[in-house]
């Protein structure tokens, strides 16, 4: 900036495509990033320059050119916010704006020489940029920390820093616990949504002023200043005085004409003059003249009009909100799930609920109600389009969108709506931590948490919730000491951050990543049967291939479409592929797609078994979709680490006859090609694993009779003793005669007794004399 040059704060977290888009609209001709990595990201999106911070303060040279003197109504930054339209907008500020609000900021917080101003907001967020400026104008000193440490320790953070003013966020202030320890802490001043009460009150209570601001990226961070005497009697909407040099115009309805101001008691449009005003939208002059006239920006916030002037804030007039602090335009969130998940998908219309304060997706299309699937999936696909606080926590389907009188949808209905959130139903893993886990979710997300599959986004948690959550998980696991290790704050960051609850937001799948993270696991927790599950690389686990292992097991096909478009990777480094799990569960268009999508049919997965012995291990499998993986190139002679064929396989689970047939007519079809002899192929039907035992063995011990009969008429070997010394038939009459105790649950002795009178037995026994009467 004092270079000549606009400022424009992004981040390497956004999605590429975004990235790219605000490049391209900036003309970006400098970027400088924190590393290499980052370095190698953005170097793939511009042809700009790109520096690293340690190289510019290694560089020596130093330029020789004059300093650059700036007009004042020269650019100083540009802040991208999100776009109804889906393009982001880039809100340009003059250095005169930008100058002016610093000089304002200074006189209403009372900030001199002798403050100490904590950033704590994100460096993406205009705030961070303008406390920098303000700090440099009033001569005063500026501490900040990783957003990181911001966001986990901000309590100990404005304590270690001494600090004395701090401008932030509710959502990020609730989060400090130790307020009487903030001795030189004299004001925090809150803006980006309203704040509570009990949380103004708090401070208050604590001797620390609490001040509300309200602004607008298009006139420079903040454009009001009011201060909080008594939380429980004053309104905490309201918008307080103007900063010096801003003027506020409350336009009468329908708010577009700033010449006809609204009476006391009405609704109206806000609109802002002065000198914060901004030089418009880059590169968007159709845009720039709808909202900047005669040096006044129409804000579409509308506020109920008073003749005290304690004018209060009730909402919006277009589809903007407000999450987290920042501002989302729904039609841009809308955009992008229309672009990602158009395959399923009609119509979409997002909304804050009105309770959770959650963004939510309402859809019509292929699917019904709400699933955990369905929105982790989408929620997958949709974040590599947007910012991560602007992905919806759910993804509803319903048969219709309510619609209004005027036949517009109506997102005051959906808002108003609760939704119920189906989960699977799967056991809480991790024994006793896991328990304590289910616990801790309950108290917070203020619902009963009873299921490994419960969804921590779905249910309501949100980035304050997570801090919450993660905050008492590390209590559990690590004894807090604020002197021992882990830097000033004591953090033990990582694994204890929220974004990596947020990024795992089923209970399970957090827990284990916990479990796999911490070294040094409780002594009480050491015996958690779960334990082996958790592995050392699940701190970079592919959250996208986890989703779509879900997606193929649940059989939704457009869902596992759409994250192999999103890049999720077909044939991964782990145990078990995608493949290997439609398989499992026999969905055969999702095997379909994988194959498509280059998926190998001949993947080792647990136990070195192979897609094809997934599938027949399976009694769902069908002839059909055995055919399709042969036809692939299955290995039909792949056996797993136990010698198993997939004969074995199918014969335990008691496969169809069709299933046997079809994988038998194949190995008799590849012997013909190969010009094998009968003896080959009968080798392959009488193969044998570890334990000595053949399919028609397995048929035989798990009762089933019908696979046992298929078996017979292919010519299997009955007379094959396993190492037991037992045939077919020698352990289907010991099953006949044995304890209920030991047979299968729910296994009749007359099932064995039939399969041993199949095999040639010859119901000498009293049991099977009565079975077989």
């Amino acid at each position: 900036m004092f270079a000549g040059m606009a400022v424009s704060p992004m981040s390497t977290r956004d999605p590429a495509k975004r990235l790219a888009s605000v490049f391209a609209d900036a003309d970006v001709r400098i970027v400088i990033v924190r590393d290499g990595d980052e370095a190698l990201k953005v170097g793939e999106l511009t042809n700009a320059k790109v520096f690293t911070v340690e190289a510019l303060f290694r560089a020596q040279q130093r330029s020789a050119t004059a300093t650059i003197a700036v007009k004042a109504d020269d650019a100083s930054h540009v802040f991208f916010t999100s776009g109804s339209t889906g393009r982001p907008k880039g809100c340009v500020a003059s250095h005169a704006a930008l100058l002016s609000y610093c000089e304002a900021k200074n006189i209403a917080h009372e900030i001199d020489g002798t403050s100490v101003v904590y950033c704590a907001s994100s460096h993406m967020f205009d705030p961070h940029f303008t406390d920098f400026c303000s700090a440099i104008v009033a001569g005063c000193t500026l501490t900040s920390a990783s957003r990181e440490v911001t966001f986990a320790r901000l309590g100990d953070a404005l304590r270690v820093s001494s600090a004395t003013h701090c401008l932030t966020t509710p959502i990020l202030l609730s989060s400090v616990r130790e307020i009487p320890s903030l001795k030189y802490l004299r004001l925090v001043a809150l803006g980006g949504e309203t704040m509570s009460k009990s949380l103004a009150q708090a401070w208050l209570d604590a001797g620390v002023r609490v001040a509300n601001t309200y602004g607008v990226t298009e006139c420079v961070a903040y454009q009001t200043f009011c201060e909080i005497k008594q939380a429980s009697n004053d309104d905490l909407r309201t918008l307080g005085d103007p900063l010096p040099g801003n003027t506020f115009i409350f336009a009468a309805d329908p708010g577009d004409d700033p010449t006809l101001t609204a009476k006391a008691g009405e609704l109206a449009e806000l609109w802002i003059g002065g000198r914060q005003v901004g030089n418009g939208y880059l590169n968007r002059p159709e845009l720039t003249s709808a909202r900047f006239k005669n040096n006044l920006y129409r804000t579409g916030d509308i506020v109920k009009v008073s003749s005290d002037g304690q004018h209060i804030l009730v909402g919006r007039r277009d589809d903007q909100v407000k999450i987290s602090g920042q501002r989302v335009e729904l039609g841009e969130v809308e955009d992008a799930i229309r672009r990602t998940c158009s395959a399923f998908t009609r119509e979409v219309k997002c909304v804050l609920a009105s309770t959770t304060k959650q963004l939510i997706a309402y859809c019509t299309g292929s699917f019904t109600d709400v699933d955990t699937v369905v929105t982790a999936a989408m929620r997958y696909a949709v974040a590599r389009e947007i910012p991560q606080h602007m992905v919806p926590s759910m993804f509803v389907f319903l048969d219709e969108l309510p619609m209004t009188s005027t036949g517009k949808v109506s997102r005051a209905d959906l808002s108003r709506r609760e939704v119920d959130v189906r989960e699977q139903g799967c056991a809480i893993k991790f024994g006793e931590f896991g328990a304590d886990l289910a616990r801790i979710w309950s108290d917070e997300l203020g619902v009963d948490v009873t299921h490994g599959d419960a969804d921590f986004t779905a249910n309501g948690g949100d980035s304050l919730r997570a801090l919450r959550v993660v905050q008492r998980v590390k209590a559990l696991i690590i004894k807090e000491d604020v002197d021992a290790g882990g830097g000033t704050f004591g953090e033990a960051l990582g694994a204890f951050a929220p974004i990596e609850l947020l990024q795992r937001s089923r209970l399970n799948d957090y827990a284990r990543f916990i479990r796999g993270s911490v070294e040094d696991w409780p002594s009480r927790y050491a015996t958690d049967s779960d334990a082996d599950e958790a592995e050392a690389t699940l701190s970079d686990i592919d959250i996208g291939l986890h989703v779509l292992i879900r997606a193929s097991a649940a059989g939704h096909v457009s869902l596992v479409k759409l994250l192999v478009d999103a890049g999720v990777s077909v044939d991964p480094n782990s145990r078990s592929t995608p493949l290997h799990v439609a398989c499992a569960n026999a969905r055969v268009e999702c095997v379909r797609a994988l194959l498509d999508s280059g998926a190998s049919v001949n993947a080792l997965g647990t136990s070195r078994r192979t897609p094809l012995i997934f599938a027949v291990s399976s009694p769902m499998c069908t002839s059909e979709l055995v055919k399709i993986l042969l036809g692939r190139g299955a290995a039909i002679g792949a056996v797993d680490e136990d010698k198993q064929t997939v004969l074995h396989a199918a014969a335990r689970v008691g496969a169809a006859s069709s299933v046997i047939g079809t994988l038998l007519d194949a190995q008799s079809t590849s012997s013909a090609k190969g010009k094998a002899s009968k003896k080959a192929l009968m080798l392959h039907v009488n193969a044998l694993d570890v334990w000595g035992r053949t399919a028609l063995h397995w048929a035989s011990v798990n009762g089933h009779r019908n696979a046992c009969k298929s078996l017979l008429e292919r010519d299997v070997d009955a007379s094959i003793k396993d190492v037991n010394g037992e045939t077919a038939r020698d352990i289907a009459e010991r099953r006949a005669l044995c304890s209920a105790q030991e047979r299968p649950r729910g296994g009749r002795p007359s099932t064995w007794g039939d399969i041993a009178n199949l095999l040639g037995g010859s119901g000498a026994t009293k049991h099977l004399k009565a079975s077989l009467a």
